[in-house]
């Protein structure tokens, strides 16, 4: 599946809404050419929660939501035309909140993946792009590798021994107020575009 900014996420319902679920999603960004080339389509793996509110009563989907928002979030970074840029998604993973948050923290605080994160390569290589870089939400989830690796990491992330590791990386983020370890109350979080 391919999605532009200007696209609408799939309606969701309120049940969805509240129902403990959250999504771990994979995608490779399409069309940046602001980039140089050895991190022109980079992959993203990310968090959802599986449905976002928007309105009072209305309902999104909650990968294709997110992955919206963060194209026009990286179009308004880079100062580039609206719905240039695409997502095009590799894989969608529906779990428990909490074990598809700790698998996807898993992934990014493992230590043998920071070579491969953007933020580091940028921050590295090409140091007037950090600006940019850093001016969109996940800019830390991004990553340099071929299709197959990302997505053998995110399979790898859902074993138990990845999730227990990933628990213990959530608990201390949430301990320390650290952002981006979500907690599901019974109700999701507002949010969504």
């Amino acid at each position: 599946m391919i999605l532009k900014s200007t696209d609408r996420p799939e309606p969701a319902t309120e049940a969805d809404y509240n129902s403990g679920l959250a999504y771990m999603y994979v995608w490779q960004l399409l069309g940046l050419n602001e980039l140089p080339e050895p991190i022109q389509e980079p992959i993203k793996l990310g968090f959802a929660q599986y449905a976002y509110k928007r309105g009072r009563k209305a309902y999104t989907h909650g990968a294709q939501s997110r992955i919206i928002g963060n194209l026009r979030e990286i179009e308004k970074a880079f100062n580039v035309d609206k719905g240039l840029l695409s997502a095009r998604i590799l894989s969608l993973t529906v779990g428990d909140w909490e074990d598809t948050l700790a698998s996807e923290q898993y992934v990014h605080m493992n230590e043998k993946h920071h070579d491969n994160k953007i933020i580091n390569i940028v921050a590295r290589d090409y140091p007037t792009l950090i600006k940019a870089w850093n001016n969109h939400g996940g800019k830390t989830e991004w990553y340099a590798l071929p299709e197959k690796t990302m997505l053998a990491r995110m399979a790898c992330s859902w074993r138990k021994n990845c999730q227990e590791l990933g628990r213990t990386w959530t608990k201390y983020k949430r301990e320390n107020g650290i952002h981006g370890v979500p907690e599901f109350h019974g109700r999701a979080l507002e949010g969504g575009i």
